[in-house]
């Protein structure tokens, strides 16, 4: 399944989402509510053993409508624990 070593669990991920916001703040709360609909009952949920994940932004850019709109806002890089 997805390439997962049992021997290093995955502890986190790195993932892009795209929203429309008035404001960073804004944008930044629309993100990370996306991406926890994904792992509460989205199309991660089954996937889900832990806890829902703690999200934290990194960076914030603005797009073009056009980017926004062709966008299929999924995917994510899972990483495992560093030994």
């Amino acid at each position: 399944m997805l390439g997962i070593d049992p021997e290093r669990p995955i502890v986190g991920f790195f993932t892009t989402r795209f929203v429309r916001a008035q404001s960073e703040e804004a944008a930044a709360k629309l993100a990370a509510e996306m991406i926890i609909a994904d792992w509460s009952v989205g199309e991660w949920a089954a996937l889900n053993m832990g806890s829902l994940p703690k999200v934290s932004v990194d960076k914030i850019w603005s797009v073009s409508f056009w980017r926004w709109f062709r966008t299929g806002n999924r995917g994510y890089v899972f990483y495992p624990e560093d030994n």
